[in-house]
């Protein structure tokens, strides 16, 4: 499943063990439009303000949370990353990796993905 904007909302969200309602206060938006946001219903544009406030009060990079990708590995401005893991769509314990670099950091989670797959399979899920 792919991590759009809303879904990288709400793991920004858990990481800092906030309510939409403490979310929306702090990104100055209403709850409700904040809500349209996590649920991906309300669609973030290159320009939106909110995006460049996301960014600033989190410490994220704007690419990562434009990108849709598959994992819950995040890219932050000062170019470190974290990765965390997600279950039935339950954010996990997000640990920083700050003095990796990205390419080892990607090697290491493909690694990790192929891993789950090969235990997926024996395990016959």
């Amino acid at each position: 499943m792919a991590m759009k904007f809303g879904n990288k909302l709400k793991l920004l969200r858990s990481m800092r063990s906030l309510d939409q309602d403490a979310m929306s206060k702090l990104l100055q938006v209403s709850q409700p439009v904040y809500s349209r946001y996590e649920r991906n219903e309300k669609e973030v544009k290159e320009e939106d303000p909110f995006l460049e406030r996301v960014s600033e009060v989190f410490g994220v990079s704007g690419e990562w949370l434009k990108s849709e990708d598959n994992t819950t590995t995040i890219v932050y401005e000062n170019g470190s990353i974290a990765s965390g893991a997600t279950g039935t769509g339950i954010v996990g314990n997000v640990e920083n990796y700050y003095a990796v670099p990205k390419e080892f950091m990607d090697a290491h989670i493909r690694q990790q993905e192929l891993m789950e797959k090969l235990l997926e399979k024996l395990m016959g899920s």
